[in-house]
């Protein structure tokens, strides 16, 4: 079944970008008619990502019996912040996560690299910029290490990333999974906020 439902994301994907007669079968013919008119429409890349992620996430893999999977509906906001940023592009955040349940906490973000155009100059607008970086969630059960990568459409002020969970300490030593977070940047462009879903992935204590 595990295997059924990778298949299915993974094609979902490649009929969204390469062709669209593959996997009608398997993918629910609402998202088909969706993604569809999108693309007919060619509405930003960013909304692919939204649509591709959710796929993605509803036909994750089952834990094993040894580890303890925790559904995340949290809330987030950061706010850009240069001092002591040491990222190579400069961009640095800091912020909170709350309603998050165990991934309450402060965040901090570091960029690694900013495209232009999502890094397809010629097909989106510049104003469109592809990012990849790393985030820490610091909580009292511990630290959660994150790599991520975005899509933020500076034109309307909306983002969306997906955030692979790489590794832990306390509570979170081993820990895995990945989150979805999308929201849209303040008026002023002092930070943003959003929406984290998914889950994290924990091996049993004791």
């Amino acid at each position: 079944m595990s295997k059924i439902r990778n298949n299915c994301a993974q094609a979902s994907i490649i009929y969204m970008t390469q062709n669209q007669g593959v996997c009608d079968s398997m993918i629910q013919s609402k998202t088909h008619r969706l993604v569809r008119l999108l693309v007919q429409r060619k509405i930003g890349f960013f909304l692919l990502v939204i649509i591709a992620m959710s796929v993605f996430a509803g036909r994750q893999a089952l834990a094993s019996p040894d580890e303890t999977c925790i559904p995340v509906k949290a809330k987030i906001n950061a706010l850009f912040n240069v001092a002591g940023c040491t990222s190579p592009v400069g961009l640095c955040t800091t912020g909170q996560i709350t309603d998050g349940g165990i991934l309450n906490g402060e965040t901090r973000f570091t960029a690694l690299s900013i495209a232009t155009a999502a890094g397809m100059h010629g097909i989106e607008p510049d104003s469109t910029l592809s990012y990849h970086g790393v985030l820490e969630i610091i909580t009292k059960h511990g630290v959660l290490y994150i790599r991520n990568v975005g899509v933020f459409e500076q034109a309307v002020g909306v983002y969306s990333e997906v955030d692979r969970i790489t590794a832990g300490i306390g509570r979170f030593k081993n820990a895995w999974g990945t989150l979805f977070i999308y929201g849209n940047a303040f008026e002023d462009g002092s930070g943003f906020d959003g929406e984290v879903r998914g889950q994290v992935c924990l091996m049993p204590t004791g």
